[in-house]
């Protein structure tokens, strides 16, 4: 599996809890020097898990990479944990020694060159690129955050850095409540000259936001990065999937082989997806 999927393998070096709702898991280990970092904030990883059948194909779920420390060949990786899904279980019983392969890095935060002004949008699975681009930004450029999370005490984990305003609101979506995000970006008041936005959450918050900016404000698409990180009912929404994925899938291939680029495709792909109801 490892080579046909080009997969790193990497083990647990220390596990540390981030609150109620997070926890914090370092990987390293000798197979993680041939990691090649995407040089870009919101760099994510597929991490590949087991699940009760181990004669099953192993199940990938994307990570952000919250930092990474090329002279130990390590990756900090903050897990959202919550009830079900493979991933968060691994998560909650990982241990010191402990295995998991992944993919090399994807990437998407690609401010427009002369933006005046950032609008970074997150839910909590969002949080941890979004704390790596506060960091990482450019600090002559000011940015405002919206960000809704479960606990009050996960907004410490945003670090402080001039240029930025927050706007947070607690116990809104993530699986909890109904998201506010979209109505929250509708609300914000954009300021003058050209923008760029970057937003990733659920997917149906950043449907809608893709769609008032590109619909209602006419943007271009270089001009915002919005990434849909995982779905409300998820397992509903997969089982009406699979009964068209093949026509949905040759949507976005078709895109491709005309000559769009990939973020066309994928809105183009988006918008079939809610055509058919999805």
């Amino acid at each position: 599996m490892g080579t046909q999927l080009d997969l790193l393998t990497a083990r647990v070096q220390s596990v540390r809890p981030l609150g109620p709702n997070m926890i914090r898991i370092v990987l390293g280990g000798d197979g993680l020097a041939g990691y090649v970092p995407a040089g870009v904030p919101d760099e994510a990883v597929a991490l590949w898990f087991r699940g009760p059948d181990p004669a099953a194909d192993p199940i990938g779920r994307n990570y952000s990479v919250r930092s990474y420390d090329a002279a130990r060949s390590e990756l900090t990786i903050d897990f959202v944990v919550h009830d079900g899904g493979v991933a968060a279980r691994w998560a909650r019983g990982a241990a010191p020694g402990d295995e998991v392969e992944l993919s090399r890095p994807r990437c998407w935060y690609r401010p427009a060159a002369d933006a005046r002004w950032h609008l970074l949008v997150a839910d909590l699975t969002g949080l941890p690129a979004l704390a790596r681009i506060l960091e990482e930004r450019d600090p002559a450029v000011p940015a405002h955050v919206i960000v809704e999370v479960i606990d009050d005490r996960e907004l410490a984990l945003l670090p402080r850095v001039p240029g930025v305003t927050v706007t947070a609101s607690t116990g809104t979506g993530n699986g909890v409540a109904p998201s506010v995000l979209a109505e929250r970006v509708r609300g914000h008041a954009l300021p003058p000259g050209p923008g760029y936005v970057w937003f990733a959450g659920e997917a149906s918050e950043a449907r809608a936001v893709r769609k008032f900016l590109r619909n209602d404000h006419g943007w271009s698409r270089d001009r915002l990065d919005v990434i849909g990180y995982w779905r409300v009912d998820a397992e509903r929404w997969t089982a009406r999937y699979q009964r068209m994925q093949d026509e949905l899938i040759a949507v976005y291939q078709r895109a491709l082989e005309s000559g769009r680029d990939e973020k066309e495709a994928t809105e183009l792909y988006d918008d079939a997806l809610e055509r058919v109801g999805l």
